[in-house]
């Protein structure tokens, strides 16, 4: 049994860690159990089990088997309902978005609110041109794919093309446009996500 969880916390390697205690607790509570009672069963404080609900503190494997097991649950029952997070993203996962109409914008990382960070992949013609971007406070890394497109970072414009990286703190406005004969596209990474 320590064999397989010691394999099954070595494989989520702390990714879950935070939902751990808010997952016992709500099985403490659908159980209809007080701290006090599910601390008497399993055999330890009120205070540890405090803790570990509020995520103040880690828990040993030992620990965790001695509280499911009072909740009667098993170890494979509770980690067999973790989700699992989505680490690859392909095109069919891809969220497109046209508000403006202009080019194309995929959402490649299509996380929802609290993300820290947003990619996309801006596609335009001969000839257009995103909208113009308000200033904010964050900053905006992007690497040319194909064809070459021109920043308008406030009075200035920068010429990307296809290889070539930017940076930059979008303090002024700004938009990309593309003034070449060919489809040009960017992929863009936004912290925290704006566009």
């Amino acid at each position: 049994m320590v064999t397989y969880l010691n394999f099954l916390f070595s494989k989520l390697n702390g990714v879950f860690a935070m939902d751990i205690g808010k997952r016992l607790k709500r099985l403490r509570l659908a159980s209809s159990m007080t701290i006090e009672e599910l601390a008497n069963r399993a055999g330890l404080t009120k205070g540890f089990i405090s803790q570990i609900e509020r995520d103040k503190t880690s828990i040993s494997l030992d620990n965790l088997e001695l509280i499911l097991k009072a909740l009667g649950e098993t170890v494979q029952s509770f980690f067999a309902e973790l989700p699992v997070e989505k680490v690859v993203f392909g095109p069919k996962d891809w969220v497109v978005i046209n508000e403006g109409k202009v080019g194309r914008y995929d959402v490649v990382i299509p996380r929802g609110v609290g993300s820290l960070l947003a990619a996309y992949i801006i596609t335009l013609k001969t000839g257009e041109r995103t909208e113009t971007e308000e200033p904010y406070s964050g900053e905006l890394f992007g690497y040319m794919l194909k064809g070459a497109m021109n920043l308008r970072l406030g009075q200035r414009n920068y010429k990307v093309k296809k290889g070539s990286c930017l940076f930059f703190e979008p303090k002024q406005e700004f938009f990309f446009k593309n003034e070449d004969r060919a489809p040009a596209k960017v992929l863009l990474v936004a912290m925290p996500p704006n566009l």
